[in-house]
């Protein structure tokens, strides 16, 4: 495996990673069948010891935001276009300032928002 800086550099994809491809597919069939779509992968084998390791990361898209499960905290969506993007359930929601995303809103990191 490569080195930088004296240390080993980790393999396998991201949570952020899995998210992106979920998304791309259930936007795929949303587009093609204009119903609602869902995509499921599992993040399985990685060196990456965080507490997703082995979760089940799910995107629904839909027209209905009641074909949505939402976390059960109130919470503003990213309104991107037309799109709005709500925290689902496992995805948290921030409460404090210091983070990059504003209080109020899903805790997903503003790049994978591009």
């Amino acid at each position: 495996m490569p080195k930088k800086n004296n240390s080993t550099l980790r393999r396998g994809y991201t949570t952020g990673v899995h998210a992106s491809f979920a998304f791309k597919s259930a936007l795929e069939a949303f587009c093609s069948t204009r119903e609602k779509a869902v995509s499921i992968t599992y993040k399985m084998d990685n060196d990456d010891l965080d507490i997703t390791k082995g979760c089940k990361i799910v995107v629904t898209l839909s027209d209905k935001k009641d074909d949505l499960q939402l976390n059960s905290i109130e919470h503003n969506p990213y309104i991107i276009d037309s799109l709005e993007i709500y925290a689902g359930v496992g995805v948290g929601v921030v409460t404090k300032d210091g983070l990059k995303p504003p209080k109020g809103y899903p805790a997903i990191n503003p790049t994978p928002l591009k």
